[in-house]
């Protein structure tokens, strides 16, 4: 179970990841911006609470850019192809 908050175009998000003792595993925290046709966004996934020494702070970052484009839909084109009696 996570949370998200947004207001206008920008909206943050936190969710915690449990393993299957019920023990947090790592929590994903992130920022997405919305600004007309282009989306940003970026994830953070950390281990808060590793005791490990091989395991990192730091699991993964993702960076991502998603670009809208214009509606390419041309149904009213399409007609059906009536062939002539052979």
């Amino acid at each position: 179970m996570g949370t998200s908050v947004s207001y206008k175009d920008l909206s943050v998000n936190l969710l915690p990841y449990f393993s299957p003792g019920n023990n947090l595993s790592f929590v994903q925290s992130g920022l997405h911006y919305k600004t007309g046709r282009v989306e940003l966004g970026y994830n953070y996934n950390f281990a808060p609470l590793s005791n490990e020494k091989l395991l990192p702070l730091t699991l993964s970052n993702q960076v991502y850019i998603a670009v809208v484009l214009n509606n390419v839909e041309k149904r009213d084109l399409i007609k059906a192809i009536i062939y002539p009696k052979m």
